[in-house]
């Protein structure tokens, strides 16, 4: 009997390891070979998200969504066109690396979390072939207005069609080739732009961060309405560099934004996007931004107009 148990248990260990070489880890799905996509737009799975892919020829990306918290009352009342969640999404290249994320609110996935933070320690793709996989991710948002999608999950596509605003030309083919003949390297990482928008005319303000770091554009909401629908204020950059932290003392990353509560106008205590987008500039220019509980995500100071760029306390 023990001689029978020993074995049941060896069975069931490399089965797991088998399930676990193709589902877990960074994607919630594994994803098929290039070779096993149909040409175009490949919807995998709508079980409340939407994995799917977009092959052209050899090559593909693939991409997934998340929807997190509930989007707060104080921005759906003055902008019903928000989705009732906090909605997030990235996208890998064919190796399964992540070149793209959009955060609705103050974290994502751990699995996503780890991927981003792992960047930093991989060598950068080149940059013809990543400006593809952007031309890719374009046309992937374009063909999801055409996609046949269950009602359950029309958020998560309104999501993906609105990722082509976040695919600007600089990323592009044209536009890496040119910088590349002019000045011998591609268009500069590690750097973070800060974008906003009036939600209340004269009294109160939306910001939210777009940045660009070891090979990941990230494009932040805050809540509300992403950087990459909202004007540009400034840019800033640095040798910070981080997006996310991976902590030598475990095995999860450290998130960029605040994890406090959220309150409206920053008090009592919690956090509103302004803080979010204090928080990640500075991380990008200096390195990392200690405790998602502490400092401008905790001191109790009331922020209704956006920050700059420069501001070191707040």
């Amino acid at each position: 009997m023990l001689e029978s148990l020993r074995s049941a248990l060896i069975v069931g260990a490399i089965g797991l390891v088998m399930a676990c070489s193709v589902g877990c880890g960074g994607s919630s799905d594994p994803r098929p070979a290039v070779t096993e996509l149909k040409e175009g737009l490949n919807v995998l799975k709508t079980d409340g998200a939407i994995v799917g892919a977009f092959r052209k020829g050899d090559h593909a990306i693939y991409f997934e969504t998340h929807a997190g918290d509930k989007t707060l009352d104080v921005y759906r009342n003055l902008d019903p066109s928000l989705p009732a969640q906090e909605m997030s999404f990235r996208v890998m290249d064919e190796n399964g690396r992540t070149f793209f994320v959009q955060q609705g609110g103050d974290t994502l996935p751990e699995a996503w979390e780890k991927d981003i933070a792992a960047e930093a320690t991989r060598p950068r793709v080149d940059p013809l072939k990543r400006a593809d996989d952007f031309a890719l991710m374009k046309e992937a948002a374009i063909a999801m207005e055409g996609a046949s999608i269950p009602v359950t999950v029309q958020a998560h596509k309104l999501t993906l069609r609105n990722a082509r605003l976040a695919v600007r030309d600089e990323l592009l083919r044209p536009a890496v080739e040119k910088q590349l003949a002019t000045v011998g390297y591609a268009p500069a990482n590690n750097s973070i732009e800060l974008h906003g928008k009036w939600i209340i005319w004269g009294v109160a303000e939306h910001t939210a961060t777009w940045s660009n770091v070891n090979g990941v554009i990230k494009d932040n909401c805050q809540h509300g309405s992403c950087a990459s629908s909202m004007s540009h204020w400034c840019t800033a950059s640095g040798t910070g560099a981080t997006q996310y932290v991976e902590m030598s003392t475990s095995n999860s990353s450290v998130t960029g934004n605040c994890t406090t509560s959220y309150n409206w106008n920053s008090t009592g205590g919690g956090h509103n996007c302004h803080d979010d987008s204090v928080r990640a500039i500075w991380g990008v220019k200096y390195g990392p931004q200690g405790s998602s509980t502490s400092g401008v995500c905790n001191n109790g100071a009331s922020h209704w107009y956006g920050p700059g760029c420069n501001e070191t306390s707040w």
